[in-house]
């Protein structure tokens, strides 16, 4: 094996020991190992998708990663009798194309994730780094029911400027269930569940920062609005 394999190996089955899971995970630290040292998979990503798979199977699940599910590759699925775990994981990263629009990338990339990958499970979360103010779309923390014709509109609008190939259909955004959040926190090889409602950072203020300075793909963005810190402050 290479010295690029032999590096994150040893850096990953250490992490699965911190979390006690050193066994349960020898698969998954060797796939994860091998993923990124064909550059498949990015420093970053396959360390907090330990972390995520550590957490669910200390939690009892059995879990599998970049699982291939009806046409898709699931980041981590975890299983526990007839149930059925998606999680997605999100680095925060920005290419360099939307470096103009990185609050709108992201609410939009964390849409489409939601819409494209909820149906695969029978619960979906999306897990990212502790620090990370995920710009999640206030339609997506309502019930599919509770979600407005102008809630979706405005988010099918949203994805569609970034994502065309394939286009992502209004049904999908309507029937896309975000069941949970897991915040990652692989400084202390743990994590933490969180409704998506309280999940820490201010997602309707990003994703209206976001809507706000968004003009069109490859466009410059608009002026922001400022919002002083008293009225950041969620109540």
């Amino acid at each position: 094996m290479s010295k690029r394999f032999e590096r994150m190996y040893t850096r990953l089955a250490l992490l699965a020991e911190r979390m006690g899971v050193g066994e349960l995970l020898a698969p998954v630290v060797e796939r994860l190992a091998v993923l990124y040292s064909r550059g498949v998979l990015g420093a970053g990503h396959v360390v907090l998708e330990l972390v995520a798979a550590g957490v669910l199977a200390r939690e009892g699940y059995t879990v599998s990663v970049e699982e291939p599910v009806d046409g898709l590759i699931v980041d981590v699925l975890a299983r526990m009798g007839r149930e059925r775990l998606v999680v997605e994981v999100e680095t925060g990263y920005t290419p360099p194309r939307w470096s103009h629009a990185p609050l709108a990338y992201h609410a939009a990339r964390l849409a489409a994730k939601t819409a494209r990958y909820s149906r695969l499970g029978d619960r979906f979360a999306l897990a990212y780094p502790l620090g990370y103010a995920a710009p999640i779309h206030p339609a997506l923390l309502e019930p599919p029911w509770r979600r407005s014709p102008g809630m979706l509109a405005e988010l099918k609008s949203l994805v569609d400027r970034f994502y065309q190939r394939p286009p992502i259909p209004l049904e999908a955004f309507q029937q896309a269930h975000l069941d949970a959040v897991l915040l990652l926190d692989p400084d202390n090889a743990s994590a933490y569940w969180a409704p998506p409602s309280r999940a820490p950072g201010l997602q309707v203020l990003v994703v209206q920062a976001a809507l706000s300075t968004l003009t069109s793909p490859g466009g410059e963005p608009g002026t922001a609005s400022v919002v002083t810190a008293a009225a950041a402050t969620p109540s």
